[in-house]
């Protein structure tokens, strides 16, 4: 029996992840705050002990940084991910990490670093939907850079 109470602690613990994850992306998006949702699901995925998840939310936790204007911070987030994924091996969101920081970068006005990161993010990309969208970054940063 407590088995299966652990599985259902646990399955509820990852729902509970899933569903606060997203209700920082739908707050994100509609400009509501999100950070605190984001750092709930970092929290429970870190609990969880779900690596998938951790990097996932770890990118969500960044990602509304930066739609909040908490740029120096959301860097900071978006680096060591990018570190410690290295670290570990991992490619999976690898791509879009890098694509993140770079419109960090980019926002910050720091166009050469935005457009390292660009490239690496494209290096990784096979989809030609997000191809598109890191080649139309780069030309927006080349663009910028320009101007500067």
């Amino acid at each position: 029996m407590k088995e299966r109470d652990d599985a259902t602690q646990r399955g509820d613990a990852f729902e509970e992840m899933r569903t606060t994850g997203l209700l920082a992306e739908i707050c994100r998006v509609h400009g509501e705050p999100a950070e605190h949702h984001a750092q709930r699901a970092l929290e429970l995925a870190k609990q969880l002990g779900d690596r998938p998840n951790i990097v996932l939310n770890t990118l969500r936790v960044a990602t509304v940084l930066f739609y909040e204007g908490h740029h120096p911070q959301a860097e900071r987030q978006f680096r060591a991910l990018i570190t410690e994924m290295h670290q570990q091996g991992e490619s999976d969101r690898l791509d879009t990490a890098y694509q993140h920081l770079g419109k960090c970068l980019a926002e910050q006005g720091r166009h050469d670093a935005a457009l390292g990161c660009f490239e690496q993010a494209l290096e990784r990309r096979t989809d030609p939907a997000l191809r598109a969208s890191t080649l139309a970054a780069i030309g927006e940063a080349m663009r910028l850079r320009s101007q500067s």
